[in-house]
């Protein structure tokens, strides 16, 4: 394998990191706008393949906040599972418990502040952004 052909390669990934990045990004803006269906949209454009662990974890708690929204427990219930399984490393994601008593509480303002919360304190968006 050439050394060209290993550099295409490592840019196509990049590129492809970046692209993840922004859609979630561009899908946490639409969720804080309360444009649901358009978040919706962004999210079915990301490739869970291509994200790391932090923004696996970060694309699950939007589908959960999604599926909250539109009353889908089952959906829910699904990416709640997969959110669970990846580990907070920092301690800055909400647990199991505190988002099933948001969900169930209706509290769809402190699902989307904590997820305003969870960008702020996430470089990782940003800064592939750069």
């Amino acid at each position: 394998m050439s050394m060209r052909f290993i550099c295409i390669i490592y840019n196509l990934s990049a590129i492809l990191l970046r692209i993840t990045a922004s859609l979630l990004l561009i899908a946490s803006l639409e969720i804080q706008l309360g444009k649901y269906d358009h978040a919706t949209q962004t999210i079915t454009q990301i490739s869970v393949e291509k994200c790391t662990p932090v923004q696996l974890k970060q694309l699950y708690y939007m589908q959960i906040l999604l599926a909250a929204e539109v009353g889908d427990t089952d959906i829910k219930n699904q990416f709640l599972t997969r959110y669970t399984g990846i580990p907070d490393t920092n301690g800055e994601y909400p647990s199991e418990a505190e988002l099933t008593t948001w969900i169930e509480a209706e509290e769809m303002d402190r699902l989307i502040s904590a997820l305003k919360n969870l960008l702020r304190q996430e470089k990782s968006i940003s800064c592939v952004l750069v």
